[in-house]
């Protein structure tokens, strides 16, 4: 062989072992879930390690895309954004959501028993919040404009459980409509 070929072959065999280093095993992508074990957060982080910047905050049971793994680390889609996502807060199966504590709410946990697209229909120019529990003082998940299409899982009271842009919650029946606009 001659020793340009050598030299060639040894990079290619290097380059390829570094590549698998960076990021391993999926042969495609995998749907998992957040899974914090409570009703923590997880953050996405631009890097993966837990000093960088995150670039957002997803509850238990956000459906992410997991594109590849490296060292504990997810590499995620999740609402149009990709970063890193610790493997050990994901999970294949959906997270039960967390009973409130309030008693006012002890029997709100969802039953997923439809799967209906609304839109999100204010009635003024404003956003609708989605919440972390069914209650207008519940901490809020995000705001989303009018004729944002929700998939409805459930209803419990007056609140819908909803999944929109990744993210799931809760957000006021009476500003959900059949259509855009309606």
């Amino acid at each position: 062989m001659k020793p340009t070929l050598r030299v060639f072959c040894a990079v290619m065999l290097i380059l390829a072992l570094a590549l698998g280093c960076v990021h391993t095993g999926l042969a495609d992508s995998v749907t998992m879930y957040v899974s914090t074990g409570n009703s923590g957060r997880l953050n996405l982080r631009s890097l993966p390690t837990v000093q960088s910047d995150s670039l957002g905050l997803y509850a238990n049971g956000t459906l992410v895309t997991v594109e590849s793994t490296q060292s504990g680390w997810a590499y995620v889609t999740v609402g149009g954004l990709k970063g890193y996502m610790m493997l050990s807060c994901l999970s294949y199966a959906a997270p039960v959501q967390p009973v409130p504590t309030s008693p006012a709410w002890a029997a709100a946990t969802p039953v997923p028993t439809e799967d209906t697209t609304l839109y999100i229909q204010t009635g003024n120019t404003g956003k609708l919040h989605l919440r972390e529990q069914p209650s207008t003082t519940a901490h809020s998940l995000g705001l989303y404009p009018n004729g944002t299409a929700v998939q409805v899982t459930a209803r419990v009271g007056n609140f819908a459980f909803v999944r929109v842009g990744g993210m799931t919650g809760y957000m006021m029946q009476k500003f959900l409509a059949p259509a855009p606009g309606a």
